[in-house]
Formats: structure tokens, sequence, C-alpha cells
């Protein structure tokens, strides 16, 4: 059976949907995964060899005369992108400095229809096309005409809540909310099956839309379990993103820690001026990016692992449905987790919810807040008996070949009955 597989952003062994996509292809061949995406981000080639990108910049120099449209994406070389960098970083410049209907506005020119788009996905040919979808329209626009035009089923997935709990941020809320149930809608009318990021996602979108969508997650391949050490300097640790005001939140909270432990953050974003000396002035020591098997290495050296999400009354809203994609890798490592931010948001109540971790609120008074990070990191038989149990739900809930298996058998479905139907 051979995927393609559309979306914002490419196969990644650190970004966090690409972390999420390599985690539920990891049951095909290279060779049947091909893949579409529309950022500058560099992709994985050990993963998948097959990709064609087009970017904002493609659709604006077509629109001043260019006769291409987009490219498949040669292997990088030397660790060095076979295309200018200063168009890639414009193409992400674009993304977080104009509005999504402008951006749709855009690709409704539909310059990305080229000979060499179809072309390259009619010779990979595949049984099912999978898309993410999002806040763009003219991704699931893309999705949805490949799919029809080579005659096989669409499934899409959605890795964020961009529609469900939106806030009225300005005067152009009611048009945005509209037109984002326009493209949702429109997106699961045409797929035959549907996907969302976690239980409660997949809950509330079924209500909502009224049909069955089914959850899936980042998952970890089963790790051998490694008994708590009982250290005398405890670390804490954060690894991932620091977007999302999440930076802030992790000097807030290193604040109240103060000596009680060393807090360390590993992220491969680059901090500015002010985010060094904010982590420097709250006792934050930042580590630079990790990946691979030395990001396991500093998981292990660490007696507590830090989740964090902001508190700010947008940025709740918009994870308020998601799941992160470390919480896996946190509990497959059998150390503690810490939640610190508003509890309600999907990855603080998986976390509080199966008792998997110590969920501090971020609306709780100071003094409550230091009290209760106390009781987590002077008493080792907690953190131990926290690690441990958050070890065996992960081998549940979260084991790679338990949830690849099953995603690989509801794909296989979805082709089969439509396959019959065409027939």
């Amino acid at each position: 059976m051979k995927v393609l597989l559309i979306a914002s952003n490419p196969f990644s062994k650190i970004a966090n949907n690409g972390k999420t996509f390599e985690s539920m292809f990891s049951g095909f061949r290279s060779e049947d995964i091909a893949q579409l995406y529309f950022s500058g981000y560099r992709p994985d080639f050990d993963y998948c060899s097959n990709y064609f990108r087009i970017t904002d910049v493609d659709i604006l120099r077509s629109l001043k005369g260019s006769k291409t449209c987009g490219r498949e994406v040669e292997f990088y070389k030397g660790g060095k992108n076979s295309r200018n960098r200063k168009d890639l970083q414009f193409v992400e410049n674009m993304k977080k400095y104009i509005s999504p209907w402008c951006r749709d506005f855009l690709w409704k020119t539909k310059r990305w229809k080229t000979k060499e788009l179809e072309d390259w996905y009619r010779r990979f040919a595949p049984d099912v096309v999978v898309f993410v979808g999002g806040p763009y329209g003219f991704v699931s626009d893309i999705a949805i005409h490949i799919a029809e035009d080579l005659k096989v089923p669409l499934v899409e997935f959605y890795t964020d809540d961009y529609l469900l709990y939106s806030i009225k941020r300005n005067l152009f809320y009611w048009f945005e909310k509209r037109r984002l149930q326009k493209i949702f809608r429109r997106s699961v009318s045409h797929s035959q099956l549907h996907f969302a990021i976690g239980d409660q996602m997949a809950k509330e979108y079924s209500d909502y839309f009224g049909c069955k969508f089914l959850p899936i997650m980042n998952s970890v391949p089963v790790r051998e379990f490694r008994e708590y050490p009982n250290h005398e300097k405890l670390v804490v640790s954060y690894f991932g993103g620091l977007h999302l005001h999440r930076w802030k939140m992790i000097c807030r909270l290193s604040r109240l820690i103060e000596d009680r432990a060393e807090v360390r953050v590993y992220s491969m974003a680059k901090l500015s001026d002010a985010e060094s000396a904010e982590f420097e002035s709250s006792g934050v020591k930042f580590c630079g990016g990790v990946s691979g098997d030395m990001l396991w290495e500093k998981i292990y050296e660490s007696d507590v692992l830090l989740h964090i999400e902001s508190d700010d009354k947008y940025l709740r809203k918009l994870t308020g449905l998601s799941v992160s994609t470390k919480i896996p890798e946190y509990l497959m490592s059998g150390r503690p987790v810490l939640g610190y931010g508003p509890e309600e948001v999907a990855s603080m109540r998986l976390l509080n919810d199966n008792g998997v971790g110590v969920v501090i609120s971020s609306e709780n008074n100071d003094e409550l807040v230091v009290c209760q990070i106390e009781k987590l990191l002077v008493n080792y038989r907690t953190r131990a008996e926290i690690g441990k149990r958050g070890y065996e739900f992960c081998v549940e809930k979260f084991d790679n070949k338990k949830v690849v298996a099953e995603f690989m058998e509801a794909i296989n479905d979805v082709v089969k009955r439509y396959n019959s139907h065409k027939k």
C-alpha cells in the first residue's frame, strides 16, 4: 500500500508534526511513502526520499511569469539547502505575518496546478492520500483535487484545533470563524477516514461534525525500564520548542523553584537577546538542541521532566485540544512529569486524569505553587512511583508497534471499502 502525505511541514526527526508523521508511518517502507509539502523546512531523507515542495515564493514567482511552480526536492548534500536560504526564510516569514485568508487567496490562483506536480503524483501512484488539516484551506483543496484526480480515498488528520475554541481577538473574528467552518466541513465531507491528535480532540470533533474521528498520537518504541535514581542534586529538564510563550512560563516556574533544583532547557530554538537575558536572570540553563540517542541520554539524566503550556487567554484556546508530541517520550523514560500551565488543556488533562504526572495550575498563587513543587522535589518515593506509572501507561497506550498496526489497519480497511465501491 502506497501513501501520499500532504501537509504543511515534512517528515522530521525534531519538529513536532514531523515526528508524529514518522511515528505514524513507521510501519511503511520508505519507497511506499511520498510527501507534498508547503514550507521551507528541511525534510528527513533518512525516512522518505520522495518529496515535492511548493512554497509561497513559488506561487508569487509564477504570478510574475515563472514557468514553474514547485519542484521535486533533491537530497541536501553536505547539509546545505539545494535552494536559496533567503527564499526559504521568506516562506516562513510569510506564514507569520500575513493572515490565513490572505495566504489562501494567493493559493486560490491555482498556480500550483502544474504538469510537473501531476506527473510526480501519477508516477508515484498512491493507493490513498492522507492530509493534515489546519487553518489554510489550500492544503485541503489540493488534497481533495489529487485524491479525486487519482480516484483514491482521502484521509484527514488534525493535530491542532483552530475551530472549536477560537477566541474573539478583532473585528474579523466572525468572518474568520465562518471561513474555518467552511474549510473544515468541506474537508470532512470529502474524507473517508478521520483522525485527531488524542482522545479529547477525537471525541469533541466526532460530536461536532457528526462522524467518527479516531484518536492517534505520537508513539514511541518500547524501551527497557530503567530504575529511577536517587540524586542529591535534582535536575528539572524541559525538551522542545519555546514558541507560544512557553519560554516565559519556564522562566516564571524557575523563579519559584529557586535553588531546589537546576532547571535545564533543551531546544533547537535560537534565543533572542531578551530571551537569553530572561533565562539567565531566572536561573534557567539553556543547553541547546539534542536528538536521537543524545536526547534519551539527557532525559535519563533528569530527575523531573517539565511540560509547559502558556496560560495566555488566546494561546490556551489554541492548545486546548492538542497533545504535545513529547509526552509519550517523557512517559516512556520512567521519569516523573511535571506539568505547569492551564489545567484544562489536553496535554495537562492526559497527565492528570491518568495519574501519570503532577500538574500545577499556573492560576494558583505563588505560595501554593511553591508548596506543590516542594512536595514533588523532596519526596523521592513519590517521584519514582509517578515515573513507574507513566512508563506502564505509555507501554499500554503509546507503544509504537500497537499504534502503527492500528493506523495501518484503519487505512487498509478504508482503501478496501473504497475500491469495492468503485467496482
